[in-house]
């Protein structure tokens, strides 16, 4: 997304548990959808919030983790959470669904997944498949992978960090190479 002001762009990468925002010279803003904020960082009077970790409490009791690459300071109110001032870096946010799970997602909130590719080796009558990220920051790289995925993984680093789909439960595993 481009603005006379700078640019945002979203990195996709199947199995993200953040939803990532790099921005160029925007000034970021929050909108809780259909809920409002409940509290940032405990405080639940609407009011400012500086810094690099946030943690949103929303309407619906959903509690959300929100990661800046450098310090910023939020305006927020019930509905929306606006930054002071253009932004350079990057944002991401995700669903904090056990308290436990907030040392997970702390860990690996600095390595940012920017890509990857798929490489087959054939030996014999054996086939292996290698998923290779990119990734971009600090840190072990955190991904989600889906049951059939976990089940062919031959040596999987998996953290405890679930998220339940229609298809079955997310787990989170760690490192650039399945």
């Amino acid at each position: 997304w481009r603005n006379t002001g700078g640019t945002m762009t979203a990195p996709m990468v199947f199995g993200m548990p953040y939803v990532t925002a790099d921005y160029t010279g925007l000034r970021p803003f929050l909108l809780p959808g259909t809920f409002t904020f409940s509290s940032v960082n405990g405080m639940a009077n609407p009011g400012s919030a500086t810094g690099t970790r946030f943690e949103l409490v929303l309407s619906d009791g959903s509690t959300w983790l929100l990661y800046s690459s450098s310090a910023i300071t939020f305006d927020w109110n019930r509905g929306t959470m606006t930054a002071r001032s253009g932004f350079t870096g990057t944002l991401r946010v995700a669903s904090l669904r056990r308290p436990a799970d907030a040392t997970i997602l702390d860990a690996h909130a600095g390595a940012i997944p920017r890509s990857g590719r798929i490489e087959a080796m054939v030996s014999c009558d054996v086939a292996t498949l290698r998923f290779v990220y990119t990734s971009t920051g600090t840190g072990p790289m955190l991904l989600n992978a889906l049951p059939h995925h976990v089940g062919r993984l031959a040596m999987p680093a998996l953290v405890d960090l679930e998220y339940p789909t229609l298809t079955g439960l997310l787990r989170g595993v760690t490192g650039n190479t399945w």
